[in-house]
């Protein structure tokens, strides 16, 4: 098998796979962690969590019926690469298609509470400091990467 960066194959992964599943308005990305977010994956990263992945940012009242569309119409492989692998995280098998509300996912990326739509959370209350004091790392989490679509 050919090597594919793995923001190519997220956006694919979008493409032909998950966005006919989704239904709704959305934002669909690839962000967060991982070398492959970076630009930096090679073909040795595909021997550890990597593969066809994307978060799906809906209303938080379509979470779950996205959620459940997304597992009910996953193929077992996308171009040769399976859906589910091992997950760290859940310690178990899983996919990785986050399905989740912006504000959310940016809350946990950031570490400081973010509000859904419009209007202010708390990180429009944060002065210059406080964005200073916020961990790079965290930054580039919400700013690398790569997005799919923004509804």
């Amino acid at each position: 098998m050919t090597f594919v960066p793995g923001l190519d194959l997220a956006e694919a992964f979008y493409r032909e796979v998950l966005e006919p599943l989704v239904g709704v308005p959305h934002a669909a990305a690839l962000l967060g962690e991982g070398s492959e977010v970076l630009g930096f994956d090679t073909a040795r990263s595909t021997d550890h969590e990597w593969g066809p992945r994307a978060q799906l940012f809906v209303d938080a009242d379509q979470i779950e019926p996205v959620r459940e569309r997304v597992a009910a119409g996953l193929p077992a492989r996308f171009r040769g690469v399976p859906t589910v692998w091992f997950s760290l995280a859940a310690g178990e098998p899983a996919h990785h298609v986050e399905v989740t509300t912006a504000g959310a996912w940016l809350s946990a990326a950031l570490g400081v509470e973010v509000a859904d739509g419009v209007g202010p959370g708390t990180a429009d209350r944060l002065d210059g400091a406080d964005w200073l004091a916020l961990p790079q790392q965290r930054l580039l989490h919400v700013t690398a990467g790569r997005v799919f679509r923004d509804d």
